[in-house]
């Protein structure tokens, strides 16, 4: 079960990717125009940084980063940041179905990675355009 802190501090952060800024709980015009224009029906946002939100050096979370990119080749429609209170990590958005981005982000091509889907790890999904935490 995540913290109640670690659970606002992921509602208080900004999540961009493609020029597009969500917020968790919020929908957005902006992002269902961006999934539009790229034929995607949902998408989530997935990282390999920091996995559990236990900071790693930036050589580890770059290299990761890098595995993630490789693994949801394919998928990735934009590259962007999630920007809170004095951190950030970057992410990719993914197109697919939500159980596949959950693959790529749990089950672990990547060894440590944080989950896309799954109140374990605070990740956050764009289903039908509306920005969910789970």
């Amino acid at each position: 079960m995540m913290r109640a802190a670690l659970r606002a501090a992921f509602r208080r952060t900004g999540y961009e990717a493609g020029g597009v800024v969500v917020r968790i709980g919020r929908r957005s015009g902006a992002m269902d125009a961006l999934l539009r224009r790229r034929g995607a029906r949902a998408a989530g946002f997935v990282t390999a940084w920091n996995p559990f939100s236990r900071p790693m050096p930036p050589g580890w979370n770059l290299r990761l980063q890098a595995r993630l990119r490789e693994a949801a080749r394919g998928a990735v429609l934009a590259e962007g940041w999630g920007r809170g209170r004095g951190w950030a990590e970057h992410h990719l958005l993914l197109a697919g179905d939500p159980r596949r981005i959950a693959v790529l982000g749990y089950i672990g091509l990547l060894p440590g990675l944080e989950p896309a889907l799954g109140e374990a790890a605070a990740a956050i999904r764009a289903a039908g355009c509306r920005v969910v935490l789970e």
